[in-house]
Order: C-alpha cells, then sequence, then structure tokens
C-alpha cells in the first residue's frame, strides 16, 4: 500500500473543545422549508401576505407535528426552495416586524386542543416535538406505540462528525440539567433503562457524578468507532436499518440537544425554535458553537460568526463526513443540520468523481462490510435491481468510503441515489409545482434592503 492510500486509510479523529455558545440575535427573515424528518411534509397553514407572531404554529405535518415562526413578521413568499439536504420543498419565508410572543395558551388553541385536556403526545406536537416514542412514519403507528413499551433510553453525549461540539459542549455546561432531564424521562419511560453513551474524555469529566439509575458507555475519539448506526444496535442489541425505526424496536436514541428541548417543551411550554450549531473552518482550523433561529441562512451565519473573511469555495452543511455541498450560501438551516463546514478552494482535492479503480479501499474501510464498490457502479450506470443485491439498506451513509477514495468518487450519494429510487418511489414529491429557479437571491435582496419590511411586494402567484 502506498503512503498516500496509507493516509486515506486513516479515519480523522475527533478532536473536542469546551466553548462557549454564541447566541445568534434574530435575523432579518426566515425561511422555513416544509420537511424536516425526511419522512412527512408539512402542510403550511398561512398565506402571503399573513401578519403572525413569534412562536405561531404556521404549518403542521400528517403526524400533527406543528412547525413555528421563531420571529414574528409578514408571510413574504411561499415557494419552493432546496433544503440544506438537498430536497426541493415549499417553503415559506417570513420577514422580521413587529409584533409580540404567542401565549402557551394561544399555542394550544390554534392547535384545536385546550392545554389542560391535551393527551401528553399532543403537548409535544404542538410545541413543535415529534414524541420520540413513535415513529417517524404515521403508517407504522398503531395504538402500542406508548411510552410504557420502550424498554431502552439512551441519550447521545457526543458528536459523530469530527469539527461538530454541540453535544458535548451541553453535557458538559448543562450537565445538572442533562441530569434532570433523565430523571424526567424516567417518570414518562418508566420501564427504559437509561443510558448516557459519551466520548472517553467527557465520561472521564463526568464520571461518578451520575445517578446510579444511569448506566455511561463511552466510545472511541475516532470517527469510525462514534458512528450511531453500528454502536446503537450494538449498544442494545437490535437490527439496523434506514427502514426501521428504533420506536419499532422498544428503544429511544435522542441527542442531549433534543433531550433539553424536550426538558424545555414538557417545564416550560416552550417550542421548537432554536438550534445549536457548529461553525468550523477547515484551515486555519477555528470553529465556534451558536444558538440560531430555524430558518436563518448560512450567510447570515457566517457574517456573524465572522466566518465569511474565509470566502469558502465549498460550503458544506452538515460535518466534513456526512454533510452536503451547497449550492447557494442563503440555503435556510433547520434542526436537521448540526454544523456548517468551510473548505478553501486550494483545499479541494483534484480528480473528484474519476473512474472507480478497483482498488478495494471502500469496501475494507466500510463499517457494515458493504460492497461499496460495486454498488456504487450498478447505480452510476443506472443498474439498481444488480445493486439492490448488495443491501445498500444496510448503509449508515458515514462516509468513509468517499473519504479513502483515491478517485474522490461519490460513494455515498450512489448509494442514497439506490435506496431512494431504487423501488421507484419518491415520498418527497411536492404539493406544488417546483421550478429549477430558486426564489432565496430574490428573497434575500427584499429583506435585507427593504427599510419596511412589512410593505416588501411579494414575488409569487
Amino acid at each position: 500500500m502506498n503512503p498516500l492510500t496509507q493516509l486515506f486509510n486513516k479515519p480523522p479523529t475527533v478532536k473536542l473543545v469546551d466553548d462557549e455558545v454564541l447566541n445568534m440575535p434574530a435575523p432579518d427573515y426566515v425561511v422555513l422549508p416544509m420537511d424536516y424528518t425526511q419522512r412527512e411534509l408539512y402542510s403550511w397553514q398561512v398565506e402571503i401576505g399573513d401578519q403572525v407572531r413569534q412562536n405561531q404554529i404556521i404549518a403542521r405535518n400528517s403526524m400533527g407535528v406543528c412547525l413555528h415562526t421563531p420571529i414574528s413578521g409578514k408571510v413574504f413568499d411561499i415557494k419552493p426552495v432546496w433544503s440544506e439536504k438537498g430536497v426541493h420543498v415549499p417553503a415559506v419565508c417570513i420577514t422580521r416586524g413587529a409584533g409580540d410572543i404567542v401565549s402557551t395558551d394561544e399555542i394550544f388553541d390554534q392547535y384545536g386542543v385546550s392545554r389542560n385536556q391535551a393527551s401528553f403526545d399532543d403537548q409535544l406536537k404542538a410545541l413543535g416535538i415529534h414524541p420520540p416514542w413513535l415513529p417517524l412514519a404515521i403508517d407504522s403507528v398503531t395504538v402500542n406505540h406508548t411510552p410504557e413499551v420502550i424498554t431502552n433510553l439512551v441519550v447521545v453525549g457526543y458528536d459523530e462528525e469530527p469539527g461538530i461540539y454541540i453535544q458535548y459542549n451541553l453535557l458538559i455546561q448543562k450537565f445538572d440539567a442533562v441530569v434532570q432531564g433523565f430523571n424526567l424521562l424516567k417518570k414518562i419511560l418508566p420501564n427504559a433503562t437509561q443510558t448516557l453513551l459519551t466520548d472517553r474524555q467527557a465520561s472521564l469529566q463526568i464520571k461518578g457524578q451520575l445517578p446510579q439509575n444511569i448506566q455511561l458507555k463511552s466510545v472511541a475519539p475516532q470517527y469510525s468507532a462514534r458512528l450511531l448506526d453500528t454502536n446503537i444496535p450494538k449498544l442494545l442489541n437490535i437490527r439496523f436499518d434506514h427502514d426501521r425505526d428504533y420506536a419499532l424496536q422498544g428503544a429511544v436514541v435522542i441527542s442531549i440537544e433534543r433531550l433539553l428541548v424536550l426538558m424545555a417543551a414538557i417545564e416550560d411550554s416552550q417550542p421548537f425554535t432554536t438550534k445549536h450549531l457548529t461553525v468550523s473552518n477547515k484551515a486555519p482550523a477555528e470553529q465556534r458553537t451558536i444558538r440560531i433561529h430555524h430558518g436563518s441562512s448560512i450567510r447570515s451565519v457566517l457574517e456573524f460568526t465572522g466566518f465569511s473573511k474565509h470566502k469558502p469555495e465549498c460550503i458544506i452543511a452538515g460535518g466534513p463526513m456526512k454533510g452536503i455541498a451547497q449550492f447557494n450560501d442563503l440555503t435556510p438551516l433547520t434542526r436537521s443540520t448540526d454544523g456548517i463546514h468551510l473548505i478553501a478552494e486550494d483545499q479541494i482535492a483534484s480528480g473528484s468523481g474519476e473512474s472507480c479503480i478497483n482498488c478495494g479501499a471502500c469496501t475494507r474501510n466500510c463499517p457494515v462490510n458493504l460492497q461499496i464498490h460495486l454498488i456504487g457502479r450498478y447505480v452510476e450506470f443506472n443498474n439498481f435491481n444488480s445493486a439492490k443485491e448488495f443491501h445498500p439498506e444496510l448503509c449508515t451513509e458515514c462516509g468513509l468510503c468517499s473519504y479513502v477514495c483515491p478517485a474522490q468518487r461519490p460513494l455515498v450519494q450512489f448509494v442514497k441515489l439506490c435506496n431512494q429510487y431504487g423501488n421507484q418511489k419518491n415520498e418527497h414529491t411536492p404539493k406544488i409545482e417546483c421550478s429549477i429557479e430558486s426564489p432565496l437571491e430574490e428573497w434575500d435582496q427584499h429583506c435585507t434592503t427593504s427599510a419596511d419590511m412589512g410593505s416588501c411586494p411579494h414575488t409569487c402567484h
């Protein structure tokens, strides 16, 4: 094996940083895509020109989970946009303006049930949180999916991706609140064994401080050892594939951040409208962890953190391993994104997308032992039936195959294409016609230059 291949075969090591979390102020406008879980589209309940108030319900999905506006203002436009996950879906653009905050009672009135009479599931759904003991797809939910059937609760106190430190920061800085969250979920999930899964460094810091009813498990610092889709099945002795929720197997798996969001909703009736995010730069190595409002643009985040000075050639939503490169720095950020990773032009490898050289590096490094090179070749030539014989549905989409590929082939994207289109099914058919042209530039131009946000002309009819 030559030295270059040896370098590629060494997976990145995650270095933990206990950083101050910065609070980003409300942006001039937010763009809220109608797709968050990658399973259920949201249906918007507002129209262009409507005045909305902070925390008001503006959409809900077929499961009844609501989406709230994080700012008060005016519905400027509704059009399809590309989300940070590469999905083309309708989105609601809201410009910031005057308006008070919607009260908790008003939220439940808008949801259609009184606060005192709402079931526990409905309370969470009204506040924008999918109950973690329910499957994500509505056709999988039965009357048996109640908190009492959950036998395992795993709270994840680390981030898989190099350069993202959200869960570690929250665990160390809000340790007492995390323990309170465990105690709260013990009342809700009475039959569940509780486990905190974290990395070795955090494990050493909190060892001896956890109550005896909480198991502490740790993982190694190497990226390949931190993959949840391999760790959770081993820890709980259950099966993993992308079509099977943990909730269907009696398990709840949530992050530290989602645990704190649940606690804020249950104890303070606080809707889910903000998200923690790590912004990192490849060279020079820098990182910031901030708290943003849902729907903030990548551009506004980079300007707030000062990372716009680096003028990156490539912006990746997510981390360097699993993240997705963005065509536009105005792409809105949602609750499903944990990081922004920036790469300069001189740091982008040449020769990307070349033909497979059959070196086998991708298959040797695959944590679930898939024949990635064969799946990639079959998908490359639209032979999905042959690709399916090698079980691409077991792929964890960790990105290690692409990381070690000397030809820099988009292997993860090939697998995702096979899983999404191999059976000729597309769950993300938008409810309105999606044009290729993006409205993001036009929205940004209007919303950031208009002196009177409420009088901005809308662009779509």
